[in-house]
């Protein structure tokens, strides 16, 4: 997703490749081998990820309820988790670790995209799932 502003207001672009069918949404360890296979439901959790980056840049307050939802279960995900984001490339934020909240911001974002994604449409998270 990339954000933009177009008369004052947010605005969001989505780019969708043809790699997003070998990308598994979790890209957790569970996932290590599923990038080997095409999958419908690879391409779904991209469009959901993407769609979910966009719902927090117009409404932030849903990565504030994101974080305070971890924080109750007692859920600490960090970039690396094995379960969500293990097979990742972080080092895209390694730019912004100078602003620590910014760069917790931007992980913290990336992390709920991706769990959402799972949740719906990753073969080993969204089991029974209906």
């Amino acid at each position: 997703m990339r954000p933009g502003w177009s008369d004052g207001q947010p605005t969001s672009e989505i780019w969708i490749d043809s790699d997003a069918w070998r990308a598994p949404p979790a890209a957790g360890l569970l996932d290590f081998f599923d990038p080997l296979f095409r999958r419908p439901e690879y391409f779904q959790g991209i469009i959901a990820h993407e769609l979910t980056h966009a719902a927090v840049r117009f409404h932030p307050g849903l990565l504030d309820l994101w974080i305070e939802a971890q924080e109750a279960a007692g859920v600490d995900l960090e970039p690396g988790d094995w379960r969500v984001g293990l097979l990742y490339v972080w080092s895209y934020y390694d730019e912004f670790q100078d602003d620590p909240a910014l760069y917790e911001e931007l992980t913290e974002g990336e992390l709920f995209a991706m769990t959402i994604a799972a949740l719906m449409y990753d073969p080993w998270l969204s089991q029974g799932i209906d």
